[in-house]
């Protein structure tokens, strides 16, 4: 307080100093706030800075290539992937980790997966997958990613893995009724859906649901 109080930008700049007032009045009244008194109100001086919820924006395919860049609706931040491009994979967040899953640089398919920490902004890998995945469905259910058909670079996937980010391990998982890439999954009521997608020859309408209760 005393170093912005007397610092020469603060002191030559007259817009400055309301705000300098108010910080200390704020901060006074928080070091002296009576534990009997009504809640203190803070005013948007004191408001955090960053949003408390960020969207990622992770890979993809641009300009004829795949990409390895990230982005975020807040143009301050901005941590690439230092293993290199991808695209077509599939995306899961567990807490503030965001994890990707298979995937493709345009020349070979990915069974490796990464995660990225949200709050140390740093990449790792992690367990690879049994085989190859692109254009890859992925889920999370009760701390678990599912990752369900895609595409080996030669034929469309029913399989599907499950992983344990406390063991750091996949396992097997009962397949799927039909091939599917590019499908979309979500979860509802303990369920993980699968709809639609591409299973080599022709564009799906059909829909099928994992049960981790019944594994089935």
């Amino acid at each position: 307080m005393e170093e912005v109080k007397e610092h020469p930008y603060a002191m030559q700049c007259d817009a400055a100093k309301p705000l300098i007032v108010d910080t200390f009045k704020f901060t006074y009244d928080l070091d002296f706030l009576n534990p009997q008194a009504d809640e203190l109100t803070t005013p948007p001086l004191a408001m955090p800075r960053l949003p408390h919820e960020v969207i990622f924006a992770i890979g993809g395919w641009s300009g004829g290539t795949s990409k390895g860049c990230m982005e975020t609706y807040d143009t301050r931040f901005n941590a690439e992937d230092p293993a290199g491009q991808r695209a077509y994979h599939g995306t899961a967040v567990l807490g503030f980790k965001i994890f990707s899953i298979g995937g493709s640089d345009g020349v070979e398919d990915f069974n490796t997966c990464r995660v990225f920490d949200a709050v140390k902004k740093k990449w790792n890998e992690i367990a690879p997958m049994h085989c190859r995945r692109c254009y890859v469905s992925v889920s999370e259910l009760i701390g678990m990613i599912y990752a369900i058909g895609g595409y080996d670079g030669h034929n469309r996937l029913n399989t599907a893995k499950r992983y344990n980010p406390k063991t750091n391990q996949w396992s097997i998982i009962p397949p799927m009724n039909m091939q599917r890439s590019d499908a979309s999954a979500c979860t509802l009521n303990g369920r993980i859906y699968a709809t639609g997608g591409f299973n080599g020859q022709e564009c799906l309408d059909s829909a099928e649901f994992y049960d981790p209760i019944n594994n089935a």
